[in-house]
Parts: C-alpha cells; structure tokens; sequence
C-alpha cells in the first residue's frame, strides 16, 4: 500500500486527491492508467488529480 486516496464526483468530472505514504516516483504512469480505467468505468473525465 502506498496511500489512500479520496474522489469526489461532480458534475464536470471525477476529482482525486491523494494521500501517499510515499513518492509515486516511477509509478505515476501507472496510477495515471489506473485512474483512466476508473473514468472510463464511471463514464467521466477525470478533471483534477491532486496530491
């Protein structure tokens, strides 16, 4: 686990904060990806990613 993470749903899209425990470092493209997958999954942009 290297945080948690909150998202808000608003009518623009979906906002995600982050709380890491640690630096993403190399693995920003991969939560990128995975943040992707969850837009498509609810059918919204994501409009922020906050950390």
């Amino acid at each position: 686990m290297v945080g948690i993470w909150k998202r808000e749903i608003k009518r623009s899209g979906i906002e995600i904060t982050l709380s890491l425990f640690s630096p993403l470092g190399d693995r920003k493209e991969a939560f990128r990806e995975a943040a992707k997958h969850y837009s498509d999954f609810m059918g919204l942009p994501i409009t922020r990613i906050e950390s």
